[in-house]
């Protein structure tokens, strides 16, 4: 549920632009002169020539301000479409706050008795310091969230006109791709896109409605079906392809986000988070402030993922058999054939066949020389080669058709058997009586194009044999939870996790461009054991980055500082240590029943992302970094490396020391550290007996006929890896059975079991 339609007031309004001239203002002529030498020496270093054009460029962006590329007017509009009501209400207190002189009084700790906007920069800069430093913790948790938003929109909006941003020049970023190197590529590749019909259309009048009814009273359609799947990820999609092999099943499958063709897709991180990522990806922990990246995209979290497809570790089998899941053991034949046959069905390619970016193959030279073990991972890619077009921007909407998501696969498969998709859905209950579910009810959108009109509808659908639900470990428990379906343990929602991880961004004497090539084709388990053995500790990898998104995580304490690093980006290697969590959070709904995530970091799992960036430090030194900065202490700022030759032995001493501040401040989870999250599971686990968890092994929940989930919820530990190929195959697994259950109700049989 978004805030529709609203704005702040005219003096909130005046201040949040205030807040972000502060972040990004147009920097004095010394600050920008100091800048241009800094970036001069640099460039000259990296083995670029530097030119009047390169100093032209640094000198318009350290100039350049944030009221100038409109940055005020879009976080506003982000803001009342994507943050729940009662953080706007806050906000809207805190800026009304500094609207007054006895406000910014009180926040400024009594510094300062004037209005915010009022005052000259440089003390709204300490203001805005002291707020990141603050020992009230809804104060950093204010400008953490004010400065990650701001620099996202401020480095990744794009004019109507040229679809750029005014900053990507100087940063050598050269996206979005142009419609005729787009066409070219498409021609080359000789790749059909597959297009989906949804029913969305159709239902604007009463023609072509497929079998459904409009209750004319209050403008409810309503559908009768045997099968609804809500969610297109992972498990919709593996469920919608296997079930759809039972001629005549009538399948409908929902997606609440809106389903783009290759051509709607504009290549840029504005456009990318906005239209397939939970929540604009600006969602984070309440408690914590851990930043939650969640696909929300036609294909869920497949749409937007990284590729990276790693089998099931023996030792999660291992454990899930011990807590009484046999059917997914290490002895179990059965799932072992699911993940080699969704392995093979999406195309999975290992081993030698993975060739490596810039930014992955030091990943792979910085371990070595550290001791660390490493190796390339599976790719779920149709065309592995280096730097492959498109191969880059996986993260933002594949435009080419290049990875093996479920719209290239598992839906193909549904809708070539006759399923039928409805998207831009949003389904508020599922409908039961307490022992069996019947069918869902929600709301869509509808395009009356004789009209000209957008329409809402409400929706019900009945669905006689199953309802599935797969929305992932966010939105499935809140889904549950708002439909008040029996919980009696009350676990719904609870054993949360999400591989939190930290990262390392460190700036090489060599232009690198994280964000083009295949952007995580390595991994290091070197320390996945964990310090005692348990298979809890740290897998490290290369991430997707582009320069928003990337920017946004940079450390902010001035603005000249900030305006500096930001120009490092295309020299940046970027890694990080993703913990296998042993600490759970949970989900909770809100009084809108929004889901709402709390996630209090637990000290192993602490402890284990302190060893993780340690050895990022280590990785990163190893292949020359000159600059570093680790996300554990980004208040530390970017700390210089000597490089010359004869200070081997300073640089040693600095790495160390750096090590060991890091190491002393510690992974606090207070809105202190900047810690991230692309992985949620567990919140609706599998369990043997009732007690201990929501859902048997055949994704059924215990207590309610009918009704099923296929996600990553269903993980009762975290995957230890990308979870991607054991929720394909554990769904994969469940479909087969759920199939042959069908099958025999009807008369018919399970052949492929």
């Amino acid at each position: 549920m978004t805030q529709q339609n609203q704005k702040f007031t005219e003096s909130q309004k005046i201040i949040l632009q205030s807040i972000c001239d502060t972040f990004y203002p147009s920097l004095s002529d010394i600050e920008t002169n100091d800048i241009i030498q800094e970036d001069k020496a640099f460039q000259i270093k990296s083995g670029v020539k530097y030119t009047l054009e390169r100093r032209r460029l640094v000198m318009e962006f350290c100039k350049r301000n944030a009221e100038s590329v409109g940055t005020a007017d879009k976080v506003e509009e982000l803001f009342f479409k994507q943050i729940p009501s009662d953080i706007i209400f806050q906000t809207n207190l805190l800026f009304s706050a500094l609207s007054t002189s006895l406000g910014t009084f009180a926040l400024s700790f009594g510094t300062y008795y004037t209005p915010f906007n009022e005052l000259p920069l440089e003390s709204r800069v300490d203001i805005l310091s002291n707020f990141a430093s603050s020992w009230i913790p809804d104060l950093r948790k204010g400008f953490n969230s004010l400065k990650g938003l701001i620099s996202l929109v401020f480095l990744s909006t794009t004019t109507a006109t040229t679809k750029r941003n005014p900053s990507w020049d100087v940063l050598k970023y050269d996206r979005p791709l142009s419609n005729d190197v787009v066409e070219a590529e498409r021609k080359k590749s000789q790749r059909k896109e597959f297009q989906y019909k949804m029913l969305n259309d159709d239902f604007a009048s009463n023609d072509n409605n497929h079998g459904a009814t409009a209750d004319t009273d209050d403008q409810v359609i309503e559908m009768d079906v045997d099968i609804v799947i809500v969610g297109t990820g992972c498990g919709g999609s593996v469920m919608a392809s296997v079930l759809s092999e039972i001629k005549g099943l009538k399948i409908v499958v929902i997606e609440k986000a809106e389903y783009l063709i290759w051509q709607d897709m504009e290549g840029t991180e504005e456009h990318g988070f906005n239209n397939m990522y939970e929540k604009g990806g600006v969602l984070i922990t309440e408690d914590t402030g851990i930043a939650v990246l969640a696909g929300s995209a036609f294909g869920g979290g497949t749409a937007v993922n990284w590729a990276c497809s790693l089998r099931t570790p023996g030792f999660v089998r291992e454990e899930w058999e011990h807590f009484g899941l046999k059917r997914f053991g290490p002895s179990s034949t059965s799932f072992s054939k699911a993940i080699d046959y969704v392995c093979n069905r999406i195309g999975v390619v290992e081993g030698n066949d993975i060739t490596h970016n810039i930014t992955n193959q030091l990943f792979l030279d910085g371990c070595k020389a550290c001791g660390y073990s490493a190796e390339a991972t599976g790719q779920n890619m149709k065309n592995t080669s280096t730097y492959k077009l498109g191969s880059g921007d996986i993260s933002i909407g594949d435009k080419f058709g290049i990875k093996n998501s479920t719209p290239e696969t598992f839906l193909q498969d549904a809708a070539n058997n006759g399923c039928q998709f409805i998207d831009q859905c949003y389904i508020d209950t599922i409908m039961h009586d307490g022992k069996k579910a019947s069918g869902v009810v929600g709301k869509f959108i509808v395009n009356d194009k004789k009209n000209g009109l957008v329409i809402e509808k409400k929706i019900k659908i009945i669905a006689r044999k199953g309802v599935i639900i797969s929305c992932g470990a966010i939105n499935t428990p809140a889904l549950l939870l708002r439909s008040k379906v029996p919980n009696s343990n009350g676990l719904i929602g609870k054993n949360l996790r999400l591989h939190p991880v930290v990262g390392c961004v460190a700036a090489l004497p060599k232009e690198i461009k994280v964000w083009d090539g295949a952007p995580m084709t390595t991994v290091s388990n070197a320390a996945s054991g964990g310090s005692d053995g348990s298979h809890y500790g740290v897998k490290l990898e290369c991430p997707s980055v582009h320069v928003g998104f990337g920017g946004a995580q940079l450390p902010w304490l001035n603005p000249k500082q900030n305006r500096r690093d930001l120009l490092f980006l295309p020299n940046s290697f970027v890694t990080i240590a993703l913990s296998r969590d042993k600490g759970s959070g949970s989900i909770q709904i809100d009084s809108d029943g929004n889901a709402r995530l709390y996630y209090p970091l637990s000290q192993h799992d602490r402890d284990s992302l302190v060893e993780g960036s340690e050895m990022l430090i280590r990785i990163s030194a190893a292949v020359g970094a000159e600059k570093i900065m680790s996300s554990v202490i980004p208040l530390n700022g970017v700390v210089d490396l000597p490089n010359e030759e004869g200070k081997e032995e300073e640089r040693r001493e600095k790495i160390d020391e750096y090590v060991e501040k890091m190491a002393a401040a510690g992974v606090t989870a207070n809105f202190k550290n900047v810690i991230i999250s692309a992985h949620q599971m567990g919140t609706a686990k599998m369990s043997n007996k009732p007690s201990q968890g929501v859902c048997k092994d055949t994704g059924e929940l215990h207590e309610v006929e009918n009704l099923y989930v296929a996600d990553t919820s269903l993980f009762p530990t975290p995957s230890g890896a990308n979870p991607m190929i054991t929720c394909l195959a554990l769904t994969y697994d469940i479909a087969l059975r759920l199939k042959q259950k069908i099958m025999l109700d009807i008369g018919g049989n399970g052949s492929r079991l």
